[in-house]
Parts: structure tokens; C-alpha cells; sequence
């Protein structure tokens, strides 16, 4: 797509990062995964009444009496738990604003 923007073949032999530096466009990947960890740090400083947070951590009722045939849904909290750590809904602001920061240097 950023080779389409600059009007680019891939015969004219460009290197990604070059193309990367001009079109100044963001990896989508990290990006993605950089507003997830915003998302979840707003999400830890919302009261409990709050419809997102509500939502957002809501876990269906009949999921822990039966699991459907399959692999088990992907949910956003199991990839914050494998970067952050299990315990990132209990950390202390100081602790997740380092952990956020130790990710984000990773990626």
C-alpha cells in the first residue's frame, strides 16, 4: 500500500525502510498494539460504574460452568497478560506505566 502512495513498483528496487521514511506511515502492528496498552490503563483508572469498564471486563456467565467445542476465544486481557504479566489489573499505576514502558521499548 505505501509503495501504491508514492507511485512504486516493486521493479524500482526500493527497500522498505526507505519507502517507510517517506511516506512517514506507522507499522500498523505496533500501533495496534500500542493503543491497546493505552486502552487498558484508561480502562484501569475508570470508576467500576463505568459502562466501558463494565463491559470491557465483563465475563460471559456460562463461560465458566462450559466451554463451547474448539479453541478458546481470544480475548484483549490474554495478550496484556502475556506482555504486562497476570497481575497487570492489580499493579500499581507506577508499575504498569514501567511495564508499559518496558513493552513498548521491546516491540
Amino acid at each position: 500500500m505505501e509503495r501504491r502512495m508514492i507511485r512504486l513498483r516493486m521493479l524500482d528496487r526500493w527497500s522498505c525502510e526507505r519507502i517507510r521514511a517517506l511516506t512517514k506511515v506507522r507499522d500498523w502492528i505496533n500501533e495496534a498494539s500500542r493503543r491497546k496498552l493505552i486502552w487498558a490503563r484508561k480502562i484501569r483508572e475508570m470508576d467500576e460504574n463505568v459502562w466501558a469498564r463494565v463491559i470491557t471486563t465483563w465475563i460471559p456467565y456460562d463461560y465458566v460452568d462450559r466451554r463451547r467445542r474448539g479453541h478458546p476465544c481470544i480475548r484483549w486481557r490474554n495478550e496484556l497478560s502475556k506482555k504486562i504479566g497476570k497481575t497487570w489489573w492489580s499493579m500499581t499505576k507506577e508499575q504498569f506505566n514501567e511495564a508499559m514502558i518496558r513493552h513498548s521499548n521491546m516491540s
